[in-house]
């Protein structure tokens, strides 16, 4: 049994509260979450796939389905797991192969390349803790994209990762600390 993913669900759950936004609506309906062949196989004949729900809202499920996208050799298929308001459209899209990117350069200065630039389930974490759980100081990563990054069509920046998310109680806390901070 291996953990592949933290995000599954990830779309607004019932009464997920967002900052000053107040209760998000429920407007993704479906999710699409990429699970790759390497990290999906039979043992005995069967796929043992487990899903959790971590967070403290209510889920409601009608269906889970798995899909097999079959492609090109050469390419990659993604889909866009992001949580956004309005929800993303859910497709799937095929690259071509990624490429490695050339640099990456932490906002302390530290070549973090090696860090980034391999999937061995080495996570960039120097941000630090906050004073709630999933949020941290403000930072960046600079990336060159070296000499061999297309010059026309789309590019797409594509990374694999693991966060730690707020939950509702953080989201309502933090917009009524901002709220406190603004009075006189």
């Amino acid at each position: 049994m291996k953990f592949v993913k933290d995000t599954v669900p990830w779309s607004s759950a019932i009464g997920l509260r967002i900052n000053t936004l107040g209760t998000a609506r429920v407007e993704a309906t479906e999710e699409w979450y990429k699970i790759g062949g390497d990290e999906l196989v039979a043992r005995d004949g069967y796929y043992d796939l487990r899903i959790t729900a971590e967070l403290w809202e209510t889920y409601y499920y009608d269906q889970l389905a798995l899909m097999t996208v079959d492609h090109p050799v050469g390419t990659d298929i993604f889909v866009d797991e992001r949580f956004v308001i309005p929800p993303a459209k859910l497709a799937i899209t095929t690259v071509e192969t990624p490429h490695k990117i050339a640099q990456a350069v932490d906002d302390n200065g530290n070549d973090v390349t090696d860090i980034l630039s391999t999937l061995d389930e080495k996570y960039f974490d120097n941000f630090g803790r906050g004073r709630y759980q999933g949020v941290t100081r403000d930072h960046y990563v600079e990336i060159d994209l070296g000499n061999n990054a297309p010059d026309s069509g789309p590019l797409w920046l594509i990374a694999k990762g693991w966060m730690h998310p707020t939950d509702s109680s953080i989201n309502v806390a933090i917009s009524q600390e901002r709220k406190c901070a603004r009075r006189p």
